[in-house]
């Protein structure tokens, strides 16, 4: 597992180095950056577990206990 880990981790770099030698510009890789933020957010707020009884139930989803 950590040896996958680091091989997916080191994509990150390459792929920057990639995108600023073809675009002349590291505009590009913040570009891919915002990308990949914006979609973790959706997909945080699509597979939350708060959801997951109304989904499952078709019912309002509860606050977790002591919450607020």
């Amino acid at each position: 597992m950590q040896g996958g880990g680091f091989l997916i981790a080191a994509n990150g770099p390459w792929l920057m180095a990639v995108l600023q030698e073809r675009s002349g510009s590291f505009a590009t890789g913040w570009l891919a950056h915002l990308a990949c933020v914006l979609i973790v957010i959706y997909l945080v707020t699509r597979l939350a577990p708060d959801g997951y009884g109304a989904a499952m139930n078709g019912t309002q989803a509860s606050s977790r206990p002591g919450t607020a």
